[in-house]
């Protein structure tokens, strides 16, 4: 009984193996995981990108004021912006 479940767990442990590395050869020499990537880097610019104002420059995601409307502004343009102060 104990050899049935320690070949069980073998079998098992070699299944995540060569699960792992058909990944990891998907991720790192086809087409599709070059474009996995390029897709995880242009997530990742973009969202500092976001968070970047053209004005005042990059800040937190906890700083940004969002509006009503869904939009975001920086709070350095959203005081300008509630005083008047336009440049």
């Amino acid at each position: 009984m104990y050899a049935i479940l320690m070949e069980s767990a073998l079998f098992i442990a070699t299944l995540a193996v060569l699960g792992a590395f058909a990944f990891f050869g998907l991720r790192r020499f086809t087409p599709l995981g070059t474009y996995m990537r390029q897709l995880e880097n242009r997530r990742r610019i973009e969202r500092v990108e976001a968070l970047t104002c053209p004005k005042h420059g990059a800040h937190r995601e906890d700083q940004l004021v969002r509006l009503s409307g869904g939009a975001v502004l920086c709070p350095e343009c959203y005081q300008e912006t509630m005083n008047g102060q336009f440049d």
